[in-house]
């Protein structure tokens, strides 16, 4: 993925790099997941082992880390900045879903309904809910600010890898 401006190319593996050249791995560990923000061009990256601590990193540029943090007790499996911009959410093996702090990864909420691992999920496009899926067959619709479960479907007869919002937020 490219910043909006395009002087960040954020890509899968271990290796960050920007258009002069400069890169940064993340620490060795293999990258799980990763997002660009479209406004601030901020680049934020999940690393780790299956099995192992999740880590995640928010940069400005490829060599300069803003935060770091170790964010579950597994590999992370999906990430995603709300489309405003002030949250980050993540996702693991760990069964939780956890809502950050864009800036400086303070662990603002952490969502426990999910009993297995949880794939992936999804913001509404005004950032307020945020749609969640994975291994225990289920979607679950929580409202950001506050951190709480509004609804749960639960008729999949399969593990549910990703969800998403249409266009008006439904």
């Amino acid at each position: 993925a490219y910043t909006v401006d395009g002087s960040l190319l954020v890509a899968r593996g271990n290796e960050l790099f920007d258009i002069a050249g400069r890169h940064s791995s993340s620490g060795g560990l293999p990258t799980t997941a990763l997002a660009v923000t479209p406004k601030s061009a901020k680049a934020v990256v999940a690393a780790g082992n299956p099995g192992s601590n999740g880590m995640v990193y928010v940069r400005n540029q490829p060599v300069v880390a803003i935060a770091a943090k170790v964010a579950h007790t597994d590999v992370v499996l999906d990430l995603a900045v709300s489309p405003n911009e002030s949250v980050l959410a993540t996702s693991s093996y760990d069964s939780q879903v956890k809502i950050w702090d864009c800036n400086d990864l303070t662990l603002l909420h952490t969502l426990k309904e999910h009993w297995d691992a949880v794939y992936g999920f999804a913001f509404s496009p005004d950032s307020k809910l945020l749609a969640t899926t994975g291994a225990d067959r289920s979607v679950k619709v929580w409202n950001v600010e506050a951190g709480k479960l509004l609804y749960t479907l639960s008729e999949a007869t399969d593990w549910n890898y990703a969800v998403a919002w249409g266009p008006v937020g439904k």
